[in-house]
């Protein structure tokens, strides 16, 4: 294996960007860096390492992989097949006389590169195993000799032995491919097996080989040398080996084949009707499901606005309460205070008596306590009255008040009441929505795995449909039939397909094309329409403002007119200072009369003007609109019209496949 200069320098390229990432990790962590790691770190050797070593670094590399020549093991100038059959996976790449872990990894990435760039180039230029311009049996031939063995990716698991083993297989195809068509069917593996008589009966020097043609000849020299012997003969029996294999069309499987065919399309047309049925059962499953958990999200909404009442219902009637019981105490404190005078106002009168009766049997002394003890008493029982007046009062108002805080608190928890019942029953409402929607995501799930089974069931006939149409395809035409009897007609029966199909997708293409210029035109119609709707909805929304304000206004002058009626009438027979009083108000009325006609009169032209505005957006509105439902015409024709084509090649193609020859 040639270790070309580029190859060396994209190693060296690789081992830079690792020991630039390992130098830079190493200082970010603190650790130790060595000079050889430092070295080989400072790729453009400015005894420094930066972000320029990175950027040198990988534009090496992104040049070096780019470069065919970097890959160019032979040394031929040029990437092919050669170079890949030259590859080794042990080699010393930089020369220091061993073969490190590393050069390994690295041709590893190499062969893997090499293996894509390959598959990248032209088929023509791939498979050109002998440079000569052309893919035939000649290269076939070739690559044999090249690699001594046939492979065979099974034999390994390397990477290069399996692509060898693809390289085989295609060039193989397309060298039977004698035909020109685009796959490899019965016409490729009559001629070969024609091709094949033929190159034995030459190689053999049967006389009845004499009466063929220079250019019969020169088809049976497959491998191109230039003469017709034993290696034309082996590489025509290997193919003809091969396709026998590969088409497996002997008589007697051909009616299975035919029926499994039959079989298949009838099978595939069943499941694609209960595919079908399956997916509108999900679809309408979906729907409900959708609908359901509206429904539940309604419930939700409804409980939270019921709780949210319940809650305020609930603050409303604690305040009440609060209320009431701050009430019924004042109450019960009047109670007490009022009772309390009441009782020493008893006590009192109680004792007036008792000194009463007994100044009457007094003397002296005694007499005259007893009198100033009376005239105590009955001050005191004047102040008590007086006193007991006061609290009777107070003990009403508290009364009053206590009635007032009873009743706003029974309406209050009455409302409490009510809103609880609400909840409850939007708890309930909400259970039965979940259980609902719990059933239909139960049904979704059902409906969902009927189709997948169905769909499952689907792609397995259609995979069963289109190797039973592969094989059947396959068998249409034995293979023994001559090709010469057909090739003519098959010849001008494609041309014939390939114009009538040129023609027919030319009118598709442009159907397509008008389809996706009425698409467009619907489109910007539709954002117009929409654009026209929001201007003509802000327009009524402005006019119903407008009217609203100036009804307002038109109420307050009516009222202000009614008004100064009214105290026109009044100051007929108003006297004094009532007379005064309506001069007054039938001046301030007259004012705000004067204020809200002009008031009006600015909001008539506002109205007016609102009223204008809504009629020009509806006007342009309509015409958005009927713009929209013309462009909608045009797109449904289109469409129609692209659909229809796209049938008429569909049914062209398939004419032609149940049609034509092999």
């Amino acid at each position: 294996m040639n270790i070309n200069q580029n190859l060396k320098n994209l190693y060296a390229a690789q081992q830079g960007l690792n020991s630039y990432n390992s130098y830079k990790n190493k200082t970010k962590n603190g650790e130790r860096v060595n000079d050889n790691l430092f070295d080989t770190a400072d790729y453009n050797n400015d005894n420094k390492v930066t972000k320029n070593d990175l950027t040198k670094i990988n534009n090496d590399i992104k040049n070096l992989e780019k470069s065919d020549k970097t890959y160019d093991l032979n040394n031929d100038g040029k990437l092919d097949i050669k170079d890949i059959l030259a590859f080794e996976a042990s080699a010393d790449i930089n020369g220091d006389g061993k073969v490190s872990d590393a050069e390994k990894n690295f041709l590893k990435e190499v062969k893997a590169d090499m293996i894509e760039k390959m598959k990248d180039k032209k088929d023509n230029v791939e498979f050109d195993v002998n440079g000569d311009g052309k893919v035939n049996a000649k290269d076939v031939s070739d690559f044999l000799n090249l690699t001594g063995r046939n492979y065979d990716y099974r034999e390994s698991n390397d990477s290069l032995d399996k692509y060898l083993t693809s390289f085989q297989n295609q060039l193989n195809y397309k060298v039977a491919n004698l035909n020109g068509g685009s796959s490899i069917n019965l016409e490729d593996l009559a001629v070969i097996d024609q091709r094949l008589e033929i190159a034995n009966d030459i190689a053999k020097g049967d006389a009845s080989a004499k009466w063929l043609s220079a250019d019969y000849k020169k088809q049976s020299d497959v491998n191109g040398d230039g003469k017709v012997d034993q290696k034309d003969v082996q590489i025509l029996t290997d193919m003809h080996a091969s396709l026998c294999s590969q088409l497996g069309v002997t008589r007697t499987e051909m009616d299975k084949v035919r029926k499994d065919y039959s079989d298949a399309q009838a099978k595939e047309k069943q499941l694609t009707t209960e595919t079908k049925n399956a997916e509108t059962a999900l679809k309408n499953a979906k729907t409900a499901t959708s609908n359901a958990q509206k429904a539940v999200n309604t419930a939700q909404e409804n409980k939270q606005s019921a709780q949210k009442t319940l809650n305020s219902a609930t603050n409303t009637a604690n305040k009440k309460l609060n209320t009431l019981n701050s009430a019924k105490k004042t109450q019960e404190t009047a109670q007490n205070a009022y009772n309390t005078t009441t009782a020493n106002l008893t006590t009192a009168k109680n004792r007036l008596a008792e000194y009463q009766k007994l100044l009457k049997t007094a003397k002296g002394y005694d007499k005259e306590l007893y009198q100033d003890a009376i005239k105590n008493i009955k001050s005191d029982i004047k102040r008590l009255e007086k006193e007991q007046k006061t609290k009777k009062e107070n003990l009403d108002k508290a009364k009053s008040k206590t009635k007032t805080a009873q009743s706003a608190y029974d309406k209050a928890a009455k409302a409490k009441t009510d809103a609880q019942t609400k909840l409850n029953n939007a708890n309930t409402k909400l259970t039965n929505a979940n259980n609902t929607l719990a059933a239909k995501k139960k049904a979704q799930t059902t409906a969902q795995n009927a189709y997948n089974n169905k769909n499952n069931q689907l792609k397995t006939a259609q995979t069963n449909l289109k190797n039973a149409k592969t094989k059947n395809d396959k068998v249409l035409s034995y293979y023994t039939k001559a090709v010469s009897l057909n090739q003519e007609e098959s010849k001008n029966q494609t041309n014939s397909y390939n114009s009538k199909l040129k023609t027919q997708q030319n009118e598709l293409e442009k159907a397509q094309k008008n389809q996706k210029s009425a698409q467009t035109s619907f489109d910007k119609a539709s954002k117009e329409a929409n654009n026209k709707l929001s201007a003509l909805n802000t327009a009524k929304k402005t006019q119903d403002n407008a009217q609203k304000l100036y009804n307002a206004v038109t109420t307050n002058l009516t009222t202000a007119k009614n008004r100064l009626a009214e105290y026109k009438n009044k100051l007929k027979t108003a006297k004094g200072y009532d007379k005064e009083l309506c001069q007054d108000a039938i001046k301030n009325i007259e004012s705000d009369i004067k204020r809200l006609e002009k008031e009006q009169k600015t909001k008539k032209e506002n109205l007016d003007k609102a009223k204008s505005k809504t009629k020009t957006a509806q006007s342009a509105y309509d015409k958005a609109a009927k713009a929209k439902t013309d462009a909608q015409t045009k797109l449904d024709n289109a469409k129609k019209t692209a659909t229809k084509e796209q049938q008429d090649v569909n049914n062209l193609k398939n004419s032609y496949n149940k049609t034509k020859k092999y």
